[in-house]
């Protein structure tokens, strides 16, 4: 079962966490947190690190060339 893609904001930090960015350069902390709790929630992911995966086959992201 394919997963529901996320809201453009949480699409977007699921993006950020791809690049392997801190909370704290995310924003509020607290925003954060409960930003990718839901990520994590709604895309049935187990860890940030799934959820980064995910990120990555879904297109969301793509590999940093250089």
């Amino acid at each position: 079962m394919r997963a529901a893609r996320p809201r453009p904001r949480r699409a977007r930090v699921a993006q950020r966490q791809a690049a392997i960015i801190t909370q704290q350069q995310l924003g509020d902390g607290a925003t954060a947190k409960a930003h990718v709790g839901r990520l994590l929630t709604k895309l049935d992911a187990r860890d940030r690190v799934q959820l980064v995966i995910m990120t990555y086959e879904s297109g969301l992201v793509t590999p940093p060339r250089g």
